[in-house]
């Protein structure tokens, strides 16, 4: 019984990680990595300071 526990206990947290890595893909995909947030951010301070 503990290992049937186990598994679901697996199984929602394979499924929570792939929720959540999906929504980390379509962040990606719409706001871009790292550095292009970075240099947008960079650029809009510029920007201000004009």
């Amino acid at each position: 019984m503990a290992s049937g526990t186990s598994k679901e206990m697996e199984i929602k947290l394979t499924k929570l990680l792939t929720k959540q890595i999906q929504m980390l893909e379509k962040e990606f995909l719409i706001e871009g990595g790292l550095r292009e947030r970075m240099s947008k951010a960079r650029i809009d301070v510029r920007n201000k300071l004009k």
